[in-house]
């Protein structure tokens, strides 16, 4: 694991754990382009405002 599929540019598209058809390329788990793959999925937590501001919030 992990094992790639990449678009036609060689851009990774797809990640699985074993190997199967189009996705049969092993990248190394601390791979920078998987890392960075991994990254462009999670927004950041920028992406999900807070339901009331810092300042808003009580006192403890």
């Amino acid at each position: 694991m992990p094992y790639v599929r990449r678009d036609e540019e060689g851009h990774i598209n797809a990640v699985v754990v074993e190997p199967m058809f189009g996705a049969n390329e092993y990248i190394a788990p601390d791979d920078p382009e998987l890392l960075a793959y991994y990254a462009a999925l999670v927004p950041p937590p920028s992406a999900y405002p807070m339901a009331i501001s810092p300042e808003e919030m009580p006192e403890q």
